[in-house]
């Protein structure tokens, strides 16, 4: 039957068709022409055919789950292309942006990470559906060497979740690390000739400098 159908061009009801039958490669082939991309992903789907499913979840407008799908499979150049497709406004804007986001900090690019994150995060409340782009903008601070704000991000996500455990234990790690101070800078100290070094002099002060090097005043502990 849906060979028939197929034939005279009706290709939404040859799809239906193949796809009762289980022959889900033409099921997908007659959805796709119909320009029923979503019904088309989903039969590739059934077959476990992600390549090809990504690729018409993009053509359906679906790109946060055509992302995830290329991430699945190890295609993060692929996945941020999509991804990046997610008009800012749109219901998976947020969610878009925490991925694009934990892609550019895998890659070590910080500061993209955090201006795609920041951009999403703009007068957004953090809630379920922000709440992966809040802790990816944390852990993208942490990484960046920012640890101020990215205690003030985790101590945030924490109260509004705390069962977020790697949040927990990356904030931890945070309270526990000893704070760096700055040494200050000390000038080199006068370099000994190399009798000097040997014991033969002591030096007492330096007497001056020019062109040709620097005079000190020295201690012959020979003569």
């Amino acid at each position: 039957a849906g060979g028939c159908y197929e034939r005279h061009g009706d290709s939404l009801q040859a799809a239906e068709m193949f796809r009762a039958a289980g022959d889900r490669e033409r099921a997908a082939a007659c959805y796709e022409r119909a320009g029923r991309f979503r019904e088309a992903a989903a039969v590739l789907a059934e077959a476990g055919q992600n390549d090809r499913q990504a690729e018409l979840l993009e053509r359906a407008g679906e790109w946060l789950r055509a992302g995830e799908l290329l991430i699945g499979g190890g295609d993060s150049d692929g996945a941020l292309r999509v991804l990046q497709l997610v008009p800012e406004g749109h219901p998976t804007f947020a969610r878009a942006a925490a991925h694009v986001g934990q892609l550019f900090r895998e890659r070590g690019m910080h500061s993209l990470a955090q201006k795609k994150l920041e951009q999403a995060l703009a007068g957004r409340a953090l809630d379920r559906d922000t709440l992966p782009a809040f802790v990816s903008l944390a852990t993208t601070c942490e990484a960046a060497g920012q640890t101020a704000r990215a205690r003030e991000l985790y101590e945030r996500i924490l109260a509004f979740d705390y069962a977020q455990a790697e949040v927990a234990l990356r904030l931890s790690r945070l309270r526990e690390a000893p704070a760096v101070v700055a040494q200050p800078e000390r000038s080199p100290a006068p370099a000994a000739s190399a009798s000097a070094a040997r014991g033969r002099y002591r030096i007492l002060g330096k007497l001056g400098s020019g062109g040709m090097g620097i005079v000190y005043k020295a201690h012959d502990g020979v003569l």
